[in-house]
């Protein structure tokens, strides 16, 4: 029973981890005298299924390239971005006369479903995305800092707006799929934390809405520029439904945008209770 324990504890230790790390991705090459075309494959995702419906999409855009310079030239490919659950890829095909203008074509896929994904998955929708990015855009390619576009089929991906850009449009939910999110507690009071400019900070704390309570920021120093995205709130795992009162957590998501110095003052209680002891901490954020 000890050892069955044991090798319990290490494999969730195995796939927590794991779970952290990047996704795989290998090259088939698939050569003849005519073409030279190089297969992007994804390895090792947690659902089989996904990962084969992926590696379809992947494929066939693949062999749509080659098609389009005639079976003849050369199709390759760049990873741009890579995470744990997403991963973006451009390829570019080129002629065998050299003449011709290349070809690209852009690949986000989502490896919690097998499918290609857009900036409706993790944007708000409505004009704000407009405004952000380039006008008259056509395709988006994800990349690790940021998101590509073209204005055009087959066109390169010259646009560029940075996720900072982006961060106040980002759902909550998902943001951390595409940034990096620095997490944070109770524990950070009276602490520094120094970021690069484009960050997202989530600090988790210990809440009770439905008796009322609630957390509050506010924010000084600096340009201005960090500011509160939302919040969220979770139960316990397992709480049963319909149960009032239960304590559980509360993730309040800031974007530090512009560089300065921020202090951050959190307080817990009740709207009508201003005057009375409500708990409080603070911590600064010094933006780089």
């Amino acid at each position: 029973m000890r050892t069955f324990l044991l090798v319990l504890a290490l494999c969730f230790t195995f796939v927590t981890a794991y779970a952290d790390q990047p996704t795989t991705v290998l090259t088939q090459m698939e050569n003849s005298k005519k073409l030279v075309l190089a297969v992007p494959v994804i390895d090792g995702a947690n659902s089989e299924a996904f990962q084969g419906s992926a590696n379809k999409i992947l494929r066939d855009t693949a062999e749509n390239l080659a098609k389009k310079i005639h079976q003849e030239g050369q199709v390759s490919y760049e990873v741009k971005m890579n995470r744990p659950s997403v991963v973006g890829i451009l390829f570019k095909a080129v002629g065998k006369d050299g003449k011709s203008q290349p070809l690209y074509k852009a690949v986000n896929i989502d490896l919690t479903s097998g499918k290609t994904f857009g900036l409706g998955d993790f944007l708000q929708e409505g004009n704000a995305v407009r405004e952000v990015l380039p006008a008259n855009y056509y395709d988006v390619l994800f990349a690790d800092e940021g998101v590509y576009t073209n204005t055009g089929e087959g066109l390169p991906y010259t646009g560029f707006t940075s996720y900072r850009k982006l961060a106040p449009l980002l759902r909550i939910s998902d943001a951390g799929r595409l940034v990096t999110i620095w997490k944070l507690t109770q524990d950070c009071a009276d602490k520094v934390l120094t970021v690069p400019a484009g960050s997202l900070l989530a600090l988790k704390l210990t809440s009770n809405p439905s008796t009322g309570y609630k957390w509050s920021s506010k924010i000084t120093g600096g340009t201005g520029n960090l500011y509160e995205l939302g919040s969220t709130f979770t139960l316990p795992y397992n709480t049963p439904k319909g149960t009032t009162g239960t304590p559980g957590t509360e993730i309040l998501v800031f974007a530090a945008q512009t560089p300065g110095t921020y202090t951050v003052q959190m307080s817990y209680g009740r709207p009508w209770e201003m005057n009375k002891s409500w708990k409080k901490f603070a911590f600064q954020v010094k933006v780089i």
